[in-house]
């Protein structure tokens, strides 16, 4: 699992997996391109905005999350999470709370762990 520690924290994060880059700025207009970069970017009790798209490989499963976030999706359209046949997409530790909210989430072999 890739440990997230809080970098230059903003309280509210956007990613975008088809335009974003993880050298942006994490606001709406200038995504970062992986889950793990816009965790890392969330402060403890901030908001991760997950853009449609399909989220797999390096920087989006295997991600252990060490602090409470609220993580939504930013459309209606649909947001793919593919595990790409591992055990999980990301590990809840004991000390963090997730709240999790999608309008229509797709998922494909993976699980979340706690």
């Amino acid at each position: 699992m890739l440990p997230l520690t809080t970098a230059e924290s903003i309280p509210t994060a956007y990613v975008n997996g088809n335009i974003g880059n993880d050298s942006n700025s994490g606001t709406s207009a200038s995504p970062f391109k992986t889950v793990a970069k816009v965790i890392e970017a969330t402060p403890d009790k901030g908001t991760v905005f997950i853009a449609n798209g399909i989220y797999k490989g390096e920087g989006n499963i295997f991600l252990d999350i060490d602090k409470n976030v609220n993580i939504v999706d930013e459309s209606q359209e649909g947001v793919i999470f593919d595990g790409e046949n591992k055990n999980s997409f990301f590990r809840v530790l004991k000390q963090a709370k997730v709240k999790a909210s999608f309008s229509n989430l797709t998922n494909k072999k993976w699980s979340i762990c706690k």
